[in-house]
């Protein structure tokens, strides 16, 4: 089986906007659902990261879907994204890269 592993940049949303209090510490398995912006249904996945900054707005991380079939299509380069915790986008990231493992 193939894993797939994004790179991408994350910023977090602030709590004024709707955001979390804080970003997760740094050394915190996060795992929240991501919705790609230019994907039409079905469009929701898990994805897990360790986050790398310490409670930074932005980090570069490396996420990989919880899913034995993730989404084909969101695996290129640029692709944009939110992270979602239930209905509340608490971020939004881009695609960096990935790889397959």
């Amino acid at each position: 089986m193939v894993k797939v592993t994004l790179t991408a940049k994350i910023e977090w949303i602030e709590f004024e906007e709707g955001g979390r209090h804080t970003p997760p510490s740094k050394g915190t398995k996060y795992c929240p659902i991501i919705k790609f912006d230019d994907i039409t249904l079905p469009n929701e996945w898990s994805v897990c990261f360790i986050c790398t900054e310490e409670r930074t707005k932005s980090c570069t991380v490396e996420m990989s879907f919880l899913s034995d079939t993730p989404p084909d299509i969101c695996i290129e380069a640029n692709s944009t994204f939110g992270l979602f915790e239930g209905n509340r986008k608490v971020a939004k990231g881009k695609v960096i890269g990935y790889r397959l493992v």
